[in-house]
C-alpha cells in the first residue's frame, strides 16, 4: 500500500486527524471554538470558579483523551512487533 502511494508513513504518533481532535480540546491550534483544556489548567493560572461539575466534566474529557492515547500506542507496539516478528507470537 505504501508502495502504490495509497499510504503514507511519517514519524508521528498521530495522525492528522487525530492530531486535530486532541487540538480541539487542548488548544486553539485548528479550532478556536475547543474547550482549551491545556491553558485553562496551565501551572500559575487559577481556574474560574465556574462550579464543581465544570471540573468534573473536564476531568472526564482528559481522561477520555488519556485512554484514546494508550490506545493508540498500544495499537502501534502491536503493530511494531508483528512486523518485527511476524513468525513468532507475541
Amino acid at each position: 500500500m505504501v508502495a502504490r502511494g495509497w499510504v503514507v508513513r511519517r514519524a508521528s504518533l498521530l495522525t492528522e486527524a487525530e492530531g486535530k481532535y486532541f487540538n480541539y480540546f487542548l488548544n486553539k491550534v485548528d479550532f478556536s471554538n475547543g474547550p482549551e483544556l491545556r491553558n485553562k489548567y496551565l501551572h500559575g493560572s487559577q481556574a474560574n470558579g465556574e462550579g464543581e461539575d465544570a471540573h468534573f466534566h473536564a476531568y472526564i474529557t482528559v481522561l477520555r483523551l488519556m485512554v484514546a492515547l494508550v490506545i493508540k500506542l498500544n495499537d502501534d507496539f502491536c503493530l511494531s512487533a508483528a512486523e518485527r516478528s511476524p513468525s513468532e507470537p507475541t
